[in-house]
């Protein structure tokens, strides 16, 4: 015999029990319809795996910049505070810039005043040296 004779010799014969066929026992059709579907569902469920981590992976991103705006709120809330305490301080430092402005400006009307009495005086001391009572 030639090639084929000897491949023939040499392979297993086909009830030599499971091999890589269908199981004994089941209808051939049957089983590759079961085993499709096996297929088919072991893709399905390494699918909704690879899906479910990209969610996972989009929801930590999403929580990072939750986190992340939320610094940012509370950093922008916090400069918002200094802010309204500087405008409140340098209200204060006008208001006070004013009532001293007020202040020298009556003091300064009362030592005109003073200066005019004091010339009056001397003017009226120098007119009449006897007369000033």
């Amino acid at each position: 015999g030639g090639p084929l004779a000897a491949r023939a010799a040499t392979s297993v014969p086909h009830d030599a029990g499971p091999g890589p066929g269908p199981p004994l026992g089941l209808a051939t059709g049957m089983s590759t319809d079961l085993t499709r579907q096996q297929v088919d569902q072991q893709r399905m469920v390494e699918e909704l795996i690879r899906v479910n981590d990209r969610l996972r992976a989009a929801r930590d991103m999403l929580q990072a910049d939750q986190d992340f705006l939320n610094t940012q709120w509370d950093e922008l809330a916090q400069a918002q505070q200094a802010h309204k305490k500087a405008e409140k301080a340098l209200w204060e430092e006008r208001e006070e810039l004013k009532r001293l402005r007020a202040q020298q400006g009556a003091t300064s009307r009362t030592l005109e005043h003073m200066q005019e009495k004091v010339c009056t005086a001397a003017v009226a001391t120098l007119e009449d040296p006897g007369g000033v009572q």
